[in-house]
């Protein structure tokens, strides 16, 4: 049997474009190959050279792109949700804080100091001779009384000013 040029030749472009159809990747879990039959990989297999530019891969470049930008807004998303619920928390400690009894409220204020660390302590002893405080000082104090205010709400300590505001912390 005589094979001419164009027999040759179109068995040949028959067997690239089936090279194309069915690019191998490696299965690791079958340990062996399965052919990519997806409708890009063929498009981006049989036109490859045959469209000038690069417009596939700016059309995967623009797809990652988007893809990001939703990931990024889904982070904003989760973020901003967090803080609202924080501030919240926050605001709910807060009110808890101002409806105990002046005895209470002294009892916070005495264990929040006791709780602070060394250096915020030497902080606190210096500002009070001179009857300022630091921003900074304040914050880490509230933080530390908010936590207090929970703690208690937790242990009973304070169940009926927190049953009396009905805030859920």
């Amino acid at each position: 049997m005589k094979v001419t040029g164009e027999s040759f030749s179109s068995h040949h472009k028959r067997k690239r474009a089936e090279e194309a159809r069915c690019h191998k990747h490696l299965n690791f879990q079958t340990k062996g190959l399965l052919p990519d039959r997806t409708l890009e990989s063929f498009i981006l297999k049989s036109a490859e050279g045959a469209i000038p530019g690069g417009i596939f891969e700016e059309k995967r470049e623009e797809q990652r792109k988007a893809e990001e930008g939703k990931i990024e807004y889904i982070k904003i998303k989760r973020q901003e949700e967090e803080n609202k619920k924080r501030w919240e928390e926050i605001k709910k400690a807060e009110q808890i804080y101002h409806l105990l009894n002046p005895s209470q409220q002294e009892e916070t204020r005495i264990e929040t100091e006791n709780r602070l660390p060394d250096y915020w302590k030497e902080k606190l002893n210096k500002v009070r001779g001179k009857g300022t405080t630091s921003k900074i000082l304040k914050v880490v104090l509230e933080e530390n009384r908010r936590e207090i205010v929970k703690e208690w709400i937790k242990k009973g300590k304070i169940k009926g000013m927190y049953n009396r505001c009905t805030l859920k912390i």
